[in-house]
């Protein structure tokens, strides 16, 4: 069964580890020699592009929060439009 393992706006890596099959957007992947993608390749391939997505300036993060989001055991916290308010808040103090 092939499933999702990374997937960006540009990119979805799919494995199929019982058939050892791997690709990139639809496409098997291959090494530079033409031989097999091992899952160890593959796994090494993921975390350098989860890397290279991580390990990028941000300049806005939204979060989006919704019914439940600020419950804490048996009390409730503050509603979305709070928090929004409380989020507003601490970016603009940031600038």
């Amino acid at each position: 069964m092939e499933e999702q393992y990374f997937i960006t706006n540009k990119m979805r890596y799919t494995a199929n580890f019982i058939e050892v099959n791997f690709k990139k957007n639809g496409i098997d992947l291959e090494k530079d020699d033409n031989s097999n993608y091992t899952k160890t390749d593959f796994i090494s391939e993921i975390q350098q592009q989860v890397g290279n997505y991580v390990n990028r300036n941000f300049e806005q993060i939204v979060v989006l929060g919704g019914a439940g989001s600020s419950i804490s055991g048996d009390e409730f916290g503050k509603t979305v439009f709070e928090l929004a308010k409380t989020i507003d808040s601490a970016l603009s103090e940031e600038g």
